[in-house]
Parts: C-alpha cells; sequence; structure tokens
C-alpha cells in the first residue's frame, strides 16, 4: 500500500483554465483527508498570487473507478491516481500529464510506453530521506 502512494501519480490540466473560478480534484479515496487541507492551502497560496478567488471541489472513490470516470468524460481539472492501470487508461486516451514520484519509474515508462511521448524534468532540490 505504501509502495502505491508513493507510486501516485499526478494528472494536471494547466491550473490558468480555473480562471479564479472552481476546479476538480479527482482522486482515490485514501486520499481524500490530506487533499481537504492540502486544497485549503493552495486556496490560499492562490488568493495570495493572483488575488483570485478559487473554489477546489473534490471527487473521492476507488482508483479505476475514478480513471473510468474520467476517461468517460468527467472533467477534472487534478488527477490522482495511484495504480499504473489506472494511469495506463489515462495515458491511453491522451488525458493530462504525469509526474511519476520515482526516477527509476521514469525509465521503466519509457520502456514499456516508448521515449518519444515524455520530457523528464527534474527537480531542482532533492530531499534524502
Amino acid at each position: 500500500m505504501l509502495r502505491n502512494l508513493l507510486l501516485a501519480a499526478l494528472l494536471i490540466a494547466p491550473l490558468g483554465q480555473a480562471n479564479g473560478e472552481s476546479i476538480l480534484n479527482v482522486s482515490y479515496d485514501v486520499t481524500r483527508e490530506f487533499f481537504k487541507e492540502y486544497n485549503q492551502k493552495f486556496v490560499n497560496y492562490w488568493q495570495q498570487k493572483n488575488g483570485q478567488t478559487l473554489t477546489i471541489n473534490q471527487s473521492h472513490g476507488g482508483s479505476t473507478k475514478q480513471a473510468l470516470a474520467v476517461a468517460d468524460g468527467l472533467e477534472a481539472d487534478v488527477i490522482t491516481m495511484n495504480q499504473p492501470g489506472d494511469i495506463d487508461i489515462l495515458y491511453q486516451r491522451g488525458i493530462g500529464d504525469a509526474l511519476l514520484t520515482f526516477e527509476n519509474e521514469v525509465q521503466l515508462i519509457k520502456n514499456e510506453l516508448g521515449g518519444s511521448d515524455f520530457e523528464v524534468v527534474y527537480p531542482s532540490v532533492s530531499v534524502l530521506v
């Protein structure tokens, strides 16, 4: 379970589409409380940085159920999945950008799906834990 949480992928549509109104964060159940707290912090940050009021709505459920809902047309701005198959569902339909949390996952994905569809970006800061 912990490995799945650490391997979570975020598929993010540009927040510029929010226009100071609302966005939808679609995620799997275990992250409900995390995002409840994190979303409020992000709303405060967005208000301070852009002077815009932002509302973040949440949709939580089983990971595959959520991935299929997005694939079937649920218009999500932020999508968080923790199962490789669910991430594949969205990738195969060209939905969103993926953030992989382990560098070795990037290589595995490139090997499986081909390297031409991906850009590897390394963070400017790394924390050793």
